[in-house]
């Protein structure tokens, strides 16, 4: 797989960005809107330089056996979780969080999961195309169907309002066409509306 041209300089903003984090004691939603390929080296890329500093605790929250799951095998100081058992999230603490919803979006997982995030760290929610997303075929969408209704393949409304809500309140959002100066305004922007702690 050819290797995205700024996948370096985008995990150096990333650790910039969870720097300021620590200060603030603070955590941080990433979007990364693309191939799961791509996606998976841009966090890989991104926990090696975190380990740089020393050990990290990263929890990659993906249906067994998928493709994220063997993309990411290799990773050092990775644990692994299932969306559909939101139970076994809780009770632990990790550095950062990669949760796959390529194959479903899991609310109440990725809620669960969120909570276990120290100050600093950074929330990788890994998605299909931003703008066919809402769209494509959900897992959590087809078993939570109520009672006599007809079953739904996909969630659109709950992925909207998602992706809505975090884009309104500061995620930070990196799709596979971002040039990297795109990525870089993007953050700039963000740290120019955080207050001032001094």
């Amino acid at each position: 797989m050819p290797q995205h041209p700024d996948i370096a300089k985008i995990s150096q903003l990333l650790m910039t960005k969870s720097t300021e984090l620590a200060a603030l004691g603070h955590r941080q939603l990433v979007i990364l809107s693309g191939p799961q390929e791509w996606a998976a080296a841009h966090v890989t890329d991104f926990l090696k330089a975190t380990q740089i500093s020393g050990p990290t605790s990263c929890c990659v929250v993906t249906p067994k056996g998928s493709v994220m799951e063997t993309l990411m095998a290799d990773s050092q100081g990775l644990s692994f979780a299932r969306a559909d058992k939101p139970n076994t999230l809780l009770g632990y603490e990790n550095n950062h969080v990669i949760f796959d919803a390529h194959s479903g979006f899991y609310p109440d997982a990725l809620c669960a999961v969120a909570g276990t995030i120290k100050a600093s760290g950074l929330l990788f929610l890994l998605t299909p195309n931003l703008e066919n997303w809402a769209e494509q075929e959900d897992q959590f969408a087809k078993k939570r169907t109520s009672f006599n209704c007809l079953q739904t393949p996909n969630s659109p409304q709950t992925i909207k309002r998602f992706l809505e809500t975090a884009l309104t309140y500061g995620a930070i959002s990196i799709c596979e066409n971002h040039k990297y100066s795109d990525i870089q305004k993007q953050l700039n922007a963000q740290s120019d509306k955080e207050p001032n702690t001094n």
